[in-house]
């Protein structure tokens, strides 16, 4: 089975310790617009449509034709998008903690309306005591996860991080944003999964109609919402199970 991860607002997940941790789906990380391989691609008027249209044409150019999906944070909204607008490329969608309504955005829309200098002196800040960073989002300050954490911080510029959060923003506060996410729990040709953090799952704006209509919903334990950090293997544990029989 084919595994499509798309990261958050800041970083990537194209981490060697959590892909080695896979033992049998073929994990494809992508980097969205202005991140990583294409941080030099303007993301100023990448929406989260063309963000997901930008993940169908990588899954293509590597030639997969179905995979299972999984949006954190972010990435969330884009996959749920990547399964309205390419809903053949898209076997499962799992949600990991991904923004359900502009409530999971409250970040994202603090730094869409605030001057880019903002931003810039934020992943500063950030990056002179990384293990602060950690800290104060759950995550134990271990010598690979301040490693990863740097290399997170660098993986984009700062106007990358600002556009995004706009554009999230701008994605979640239509009420037909929720409307199409109940859509995509009840295809019968789809399987919706939901993974959440144990300690920021309360904060998480899962409706109870997309719980009830979810394939499942998994609470990661000893974790919140940079869960990927916290335990790359049992990270990696759970996605398998929802796809692999």
């Amino acid at each position: 089975m084919n595994l499509v991860l798309i990261h958050g607002l800041i970083g990537h997940l194209r981490m060697p310790k959590l892909q080695a941790a896979f033992s049998s789906a073929a994990v494809l990380p992508i980097d969205l617009i202005g991140y990583g391989q294409f941080r030099h691609q303007s993301a100023e008027q990448a929406s989260i449509d063309q963000q997901a249209d930008h993940v169908a044409a990588q899954m293509k150019q590597s030639g997969i034709q179905s995979a299972a999906v999984a949006g954190h944070s972010v990435g969330g909204a884009v996959a749920a998008q990547l399964a309205l607008r390419h809903p053949g490329l898209v076997q499962t969608l799992i949600s990991v903690e991904g923004n359900i309504s502009l409530n999971d955005a409250f970040w994202s829309a603090d730094i869409a309306k605030k001057p880019l200098a903002y931003t810039e002196n934020l992943i500063t800040e950030y990056q002179k005591n990384i293990a602060t960073w950690l800290a104060r989002a759950g995550v134990k300050a271990t010598p690979w996860a301040i490693e990863v954490a740097n290399d997170w911080l660098s993986n984009q510029p700062a106007e990358t991080i600002r556009n995004q959060a706009a554009a999230v923003v701008a994605a979640t506060t239509p009420d037909s944003y929720r409307d199409n996410l109940n859509t995509l729990v009840q295809r019968a040709d789809l399987a919706v999964h939901f993974v959440a953090g144990e300690h920021s799952a309360e904060d998480w704006d899962v409706s109870p109609v997309l719980r009830e209509h979810a394939s499942s919903y998994t609470l990661i334990p000893n974790s919140g919402h940079l869960m990927m950090l916290d335990n790359p293997a049992e990270f990696a544990t759970i996605l398998e199970k929802l796809i692999v029989p």
